[in-house]
């Protein structure tokens, strides 16, 4: 209020300076306070000279929370229970209406027993941007003589009265730039092309990852398929069996020798017992150079299979494993490149269906 009449004081056009006289029972200073926070008789200040707009002219920052429809404050009370608590009341009009005693007539308090949920908050029944009031019983919380938390009822005559103050604080607000409906209409059209805008963009992006991932599927296919090519181009061409060394051929000079039948018949047998260890499918091999890598037998058992230097499977021990899973990993291979041979000695799996189906491999 000083600095307001020290600015009228140096004005130069005509200034005009409207101040609340106290009236009733009450102490100035609390009709002062009850007023102002009830927006009852709210504080401005209005400077034609301030700027261009009414935003600029129209100064309200000496109320209490005035971005507020009414300002809160905590209440110390007691609780139904009987123990101390706080609350954070709006002070409305209605509450600085209840501190005048020529007003009581307006209120009446009732017992806890006659709660009911037909009665309604008159914050909340009036709502924060001072709507017409809904169908209810309008009450305000009041602090008994002994501390309790009471409610007391409020007549509509002063429900409407408290509707019509924060009607004309709301028009206040939006002149002096606090709660303007254009800015509130503007923020939420621009909130809501962002949101557009960003929904758009999201789904380009993902219709992007589809595309790349359809892609990188397609790479992926071909070029596994590509190799499976490749590995059954190479099956012609690739070795099946080691070969018997080729005997070397005998000298002219041993023609003119001619063994007898016994001698020759002794030679022979062994030189075929030879031939047959050379060309023998007892042992477990495998076209290593067919091998695809598939993981295949050295998952199946890892001390019996193994990789080389160029990741292609080799057999690391053959009494690591059991005939079982030789033929198993025969069936499992899908270039067919493991031989299972002949079940070792003593092999508990090796039986006669078994072995013929390792046959097919061999």
């Amino acid at each position: 209020l000083i600095s307001g009449l020290c600015e009228l004081a140096a004005a130069v056009r005509p200034a005009v300076a409207v101040v609340a006289q106290a009236s009733g029972a009450l102490p100035a200073w609390l009709q002062l306070v009850s007023g102002v926070a009830g927006r009852g008789t709210p504080l401005f200040r209005y400077d034609p000279g301030a700027g261009p707009s009414w935003a600029h002219r129209l100064a309200m920052g000496a109320n209490p929370q005035p971005e507020r429809p009414w300002p809160t404050y905590p209440i110390a009370c007691e609780g139904a229970d009987g123990k101390a608590q706080s609350l954070d009341l709006a002070f409305t009009f209605a509450h600085a209406a209840a501190l005048e005693p020529t007003l009581r007539k307006h209120f009446w308090v009732i017992p806890t027993s006659a709660w009911t949920d037909e009665q309604i908050n008159l914050r909340e029944l009036i709502g924060a941007d001072g709507d017409q009031p809904s169908l209810g019983l309008p009450f305000i919380w009041v602090v008994g003589e002994d501390g309790s938390l009471a409610r007391a009822i409020v007549t509509r005559q002063l429900t409407m009265g408290t509707h019509d103050h924060v009607r004309s604080w709301h028009t206040l607000q939006e002149l002096g730039g606090l709660d303007n409906e254009h800015v509130h209409r503007a923020t939420k059209v621009t909130l809501e092309m962002a949101h557009a805008e960003a929904a758009v963009r999201m789904e380009s992006l993902e219709a992007k990852h589809r595309e790349e991932l359809e892609v990188v599927r397609a790479e992926a296919a071909a070029e596994a398929m590509g190799r499976l090519v490749d590995v059954l181009m190479d099956l012609d061409s690739a070795p099946r069996s080691p070969r018997a060394p080729t005997a070397p051929a005998a000298p002219q000079g041993a023609l003119a020798e001619t063994p007898s039948a016994g001698t020759a018949a002794a030679e022979a047998a062994p030189q075929e017992d030879e031939d047959d260890e050379d060309v023998s499918f007892d042992e477990a091999w495998i076209d290593s150079p067919l091998c695809t890598t598939c993981n295949e037998c050295t998952n199946l058992n890892p001390r019996l299979f193994k990789y080389n230097g160029e990741d292609q499977a080799v057999i690391a021990d053959v009494n690591a494993g059991t005939f079982a899973e030789m033929v198993s990993a025969a069936v499992k291979c899908p270039v067919r490149c493991i031989h299972p041979g002949a079940p070792q000695s003593g092999d508990a799996t090796a039986t006669a269906e078994l072995i013929a189906q390792a046959a097919p491999f061999n």
